[in-house]
């Protein structure tokens, strides 16, 4: 309506200056692309050793690295499995995709097959698992990384020195 057009010339808002100022000054903070790789080389270490206790073959811990890096944010990835590992699973269906029956047991290699000469023991047209629960390890892998660094106080220093 006519009457509430303009109300922003009316509207007084204290310190918004200020904050204007402290998000410049946070937003603009440039650690350079040196410093953001080797937070990204620690924050991938941190991943590595959190990811420990949870290895079966150590394909997901071999698969995190830096993806990534600019003068502001640096991004580290791993393999797919990683993402179940990270957040767990829902309970879900598991149905064959190319062979009629799903096959387990046996002695097998880390690979998942087989052994030569050996045979499946279990034998199923459906399976219902019942989820996992998650193993964070890239999450809080970072923010471990970020904390050693210190990265963390020099934005409060920048935030406090806008101010």
């Amino acid at each position: 309506s006519p009457r509430w057009q303009g109300w922003w010339r009316m509207a007084s808002l204290q310190g918004y200056t200020q904050l204007q100022a402290r998000l410049r000054a946070v937003g603009g903070t440039q650690f350079g692309t040196g410093l953001m790789r080797r937070l990204g080389t620690a924050a991938v270490t941190e991943q590595k050793l959190l990811q420990l206790p949870h290895k079966k073959t150590g394909t997901t811990s071999r698969s995190i690295h830096v993806s990534s890096v600019t003068s502001s944010s640096v991004t580290t990835q791993a393999a797919a499995a990683a993402r179940w590992l990270e957040f767990g699973t829902k309970a879900h269906i598991i149905r064959p995709k190319v062979a009629k029956v799903l096959a387990w047991g046996g002695p097998r290699r880390l690979t998942g097959s087989l052994r030569k000469g050996a045979s499946a023991t279990n034998f199923a047209t459906i399976v219902h698992h019942p989820g996992s629960r998650p193993y964070p390890f890239m999450i809080p892998g970072a923010k471990l990384a970020i904390s050693k660094a210190g990265l963390a106080d020099m934005v409060v220093k920048a935030w406090n020195q806008a101010g």
